[in-house]
């Protein structure tokens, strides 16, 4: 099951995003999934609520953000069960998301964001290619290298100049 945003007002407002993961981070912090604007969505703490998601459903919480969390008007002290369609709002006129479930076999989802594109590439393993192949022998080092020595007298004798 995904939980799926639709921004409805703020800085992003209009936009659509959609994550599978079971801990859903909400703020102005750059590390949190659902990211507002660090200088326009000033309602919203850097680290504002999180959605978790448990064997029963989603549930909403506020990290202690300083202007609240509210869910369809009404501010929230503790975790709170989502339900599909349900408005969060980040401070009392901060902006606000519409929430919702989506059932990951159905062709409800949209299209994977460019984040979780990001993410899967990041985490699937690669393929190591060696350079040379294994079947054939380094080749062998160099010899070593020796000074020169001084060239041997000739058989003949000194010569005359």
């Amino acid at each position: 099951m995904k939980a799926q945003f639709k921004f409805l007002s703020g800085a992003r407002a209009g936009q659509v995003e959609a994550f599978g993961k079971t801990y859903i981070g909400l703020g102005r912090h750059p590390l949190s999934d659902v990211r507002f604007d660090a200088e326009r969505d000033l309602d919203v703490s850097s680290r504002h609520a999180a959605i978790i998601r448990k064997a029963e459903g989603f549930v909403l919480q506020d990290l202690g953000s300083r202007n609240g969390t509210f869910l369809n008007g009404k501010r929230i002290t503790a975790d709170t069960p989502l339900q599909d369609g349900d408005v969060i709002a980040f401070g009392a006129t901060g902006p606000a998301l519409e929430f919702h479930t989506l059932d990951r076999e159905s062709g409800d989802a949209p299209a994977t964001t460019a984040a979780e594109g990001m993410a899967v590439r990041a985490s699937t393993p690669r393929e190591v290619i060696r350079a040379s192949s294994p079947s054939r022998p380094p080749p062998p080092p160099p010899p070593p290298h020796r000074p020169a020595s001084p060239a041997p007298p000739s058989p003949t004798g000194p010569t005359a100049c």
